[in-house]
């Protein structure tokens, strides 16, 4: 059975003996502990009693109660609706909510209103604090009760009215701030995922045993995204109230985790979110209380990496981010520095991998093959979405690349008609041999798909082996790039060394030291910078290789990322 979390209370024969109308009511303290206690532990306590108002007040505040409940409904009128009202306010379903009376009339027709909904008579009083279902969590600052009552003070503001009004959440100044330190809060991350339902979109839930333990293995893969929700608006702070985990880089993923507190409920954090990360791949998991298709949702601000609060507006106008694996996982960190975020990573085709991260494709993106050049292209199985690239489009005022070059210091080049590219093979990312040297048999089980039969065919027949990059070759590679290069150009430096054994270099990576001497010589130029990933990588990291790093170093990366744009870029942060 759930937990319980919310109580309410009938007063007259429940929370006090007595009837307060007829002058017998008693201030009996014992309750009054009682709901201090079930408020420390983060179960919220409301009010359904038959009496009028200003009385009862008068009562609680005397014994110093007044603000321990929420949601608290002091009149006259058949309780099961009242108890429905206060149950939908509280946005909770029926199955975690406990009503105490002493009136089995009462009890009976909420529990015919309310299907599902807990009941009880005064004679539990004694015992709610024992009751498994009413351990709760520690909550000793009141939290949780402190949220209720900013949701309250929403639902008063509104009218009660329930369901997404554009006008009041404009008014509201609801504000979101996307955490990726999703390490330095799992115990908050795993309340979420395993506790959350009517905004819980995959149900995918932890293991109760060492969750968290669960949720950072499960977060530390290289390709995975994850981050908490920080909401507050006019009302109050309602803090990390929602979770997302996905895997995939930034147009191209897929959503396992995608969870909110049921106190966001009709103000579109969760639709916003969805839009804000790409519209990702979900698969949605029972009954949902939201919807992610509906109208565009314009009344929620961002307050992004570098700092800057705004709505429609962002620190720049364009990030372009080119390159491979590294890029990917810091995209949806970095979404919200730019207005536009052009997105260029490399791409499995029938098997192969279409290295886009080698700086062998620049003079395509500045300069698109035509006539021989591009036919010979084509040969080979590449299409024009290979060299399309944003890098050629007209500079904006506002604009930054990121580009990474990892691949540069190891694959093979083939040259034709001027152009000189990487081919790899199914399977096989590195590409450090020269594969026109291979005979057919050799290379057919790299080779299923019949189109890169055909196009290996034609890499034999036209195009030689040049070896790899160089460092002459990166630098004239560069040079037209560099000449129209926006404000900022952020450079990622490939790994020279294993960072815990300075004195071994990377056996896959020979070359990697001296590319990166020319991107250090770039650096020099004014709006030029580079990343090292080591540098937000743990000391002692060993990873399976030095190519992939974990989630947290990905984001910490961006996060530096971030501040360089704001840095280069403050005078766009005044919003």
């Amino acid at each position: 059975m759930e937990e319980i979390r919310l109580v309410i209370w009938d007063l007259d024969g429940v929370y006090w003996p007595g009837v307060l109308a007829e002058g017998t009511a008693q201030t009996d303290a014992s309750a009054a502990e009682i709901v201090r206690a079930l408020n420390r532990r983060g179960i919220i306590n409301a009010i359904c009693s038959k009496n009028e108002p200003e009385p009862v007040w008068a009562v609680l505040a005397g014994q110093g109660m007044a603000g321990a409940f929420v949601f608290a409904d002091i009149g006259f009128g058949a309780k099961g609706a009242r108890v429905a009202e206060i149950i939908e306010a509280a946005q909770l379903r029926p199955a975690c909510v406990l009503l105490i009376d002493d009136e089995p009339a009462n009890l009976a027709e909420a529990e015919r209103v309310v299907p599902g909904l807990n009941v009880a008579g005064p004679e539990l009083v004694a015992h709610l604090l024992a009751n498994p279902r009413l351990r709760g969590r520690a909550d000793e600052g009141l939290t949780r009760l402190a949220q209720y009552k900013l949701l309250e003070g929403r639902r008063v503001a509104r009218g009660g009215a329930r369901g997404e009004d554009a006008a009041f959440l404009r008014e509201s100044g609801i504000c979101v701030r996307l955490v990726s330190d999703v390490e330095a809060h799992l115990p908050r991350a795993v309340e979420l995922i395993n506790r959350t339902n009517q905004l819980n979109f995959t149900k995918r839930r932890l293991p109760e045993v060492d969750a968290e333990a669960a949720l950072r293995a499960e977060l530390a893969g290289f390709d995975m995204f994850a981050g908490l929700i920080e909401v507050r608006d006019r009302y109050g702070d309602y803090g990390l109230a929602g979770f997302f985990a996905g895997v995939g880089g930034f147009g191209a993923a897929r959503l396992v985790h995608f969870c909110f507190s049921c106190r966001l409920l009709d103000m579109g954090v969760e639709r916003w979110l969805y839009e804000r990360l790409g519209r990702p791949e979900i698969t949605v998991a029972g009954t949902v209380a939201a919807m992610l298709d509906g109208p565009a949702v314009d009344w929620i601000m961002e307050q992004n990496p570098a700092g800057a609060l705004g709505q429609g507006r962002a620190v720049i106008d364009r990030l372009v981010l080119r390159g491979g694996c590294d890029l990917s996982a810091m995209s949806h960190y970095l979404r919200a520095m730019a207005e536009e975020m052009a997105v260029e990573f490399n791409t499995i085709r029938a098997g192969r991998q279409m290295r886009r991260d080698h700086a062998a494709y620049l003079p395509l993106c500045l300069t698109p093959p035509e006539g021989a050049a591009r036919a010979a292209l084509e040969e080979i199985g590449l299409r024009a979405e290979d060299w399309h690239s944003a890098l050629a489009a007209p500079r904006l005022a506002r604009e930054t690349w990121v580009l990474s070059f990892w691949s540069d210091s190891y694959v093979q080049l083939y040259e034709r008609e001027g152009v000189a590219l990487p081919f790899l093979l199914e399977g096989d990312p590195h590409a450090t041999i020269d594969v026109t040297t291979l005979r057919e048999d050799e290379a057919a089980p790299f080779l299923a798909a019949p189109e890169n039969m055909a196009a290996w065919r034609a890499l034999c027949a036209g195009w030689r082996c040049v070896g790899t990059l160089g460092k002459d070759r990166l630098r004239r590679l560069l040079a037209p790039l560099l000449a129209r290069r926006p404000r900022l150009v952020m450079f990622m430096l490939a790994p020279e060394v294993w960072r815990n054994h300075p004195e071994q270099p990377l056996s896959h990576f020979p070359a990697a030291r001296a590319l990166n001497d020319v991107l250090r010589e770039a650096a020099a130029l004014e709006g030029v910078e580079v990343i090292d990933m080591f540098e937000f990588a743990p000391p002692d990291w060993a990873g399976p290789d030095t190519a992939h790093f974990d989630r947290a170093t990905y984001a910490r990366a961006a996060a530096r990322i971030a501040g360089v744009i704001g840095r280069y870029f403050g005078d766009s942060l005044a919003l």
